[in-house]
């Protein structure tokens, strides 16, 4: 588990799966409320709302685990400033293109 970690394989398997379950959420949403536009008792679909704290797990653990990563590594301060801002405000976006493009520049 810690190799994973450490070579960065949990965040990037993090991400992708956090982008997937967001790209779901909205899927299921706009499904949900196109089948309940006229329905005066429209329930509750609670997949919609599972795969919402899926998502939001998944984003706290991206932050955590992305952050933590620029954080440690040997680099000068603007480049751990870049891609902590990438991670922050793109999010699973940020954290996978600072998997794929970022550690490249990694010096440690």
């Amino acid at each position: 588990m810690k190799e994973h970690l450490k070579n960065g394989n949990a965040l990037l398997a993090l991400s992708v799966f956090g982008l997937l379950a967001l790209a779901a959420v909205l899927y299921m949403g706009n499904e949900f409320a196109k089948q309940n536009k006229n329905s005066p008792m429209a329930t509750a679909d609670y997949s919609i709302l599972a795969l919402a704290i899926v998502v939001g797990v998944a984003w706290l653990a991206t932050l955590i685990l992305g952050e933590y990563d620029v954080l440690a590594s040997k680099n000068n301060a603007a480049w751990k400033i870049a891609w902590g801002l990438a991670i922050l405000v793109l999010s699973f976006a940020g954290a996978i293109l600072y998997c794929l493009i970022g550690k490249e520049g990694r010096k440690s």
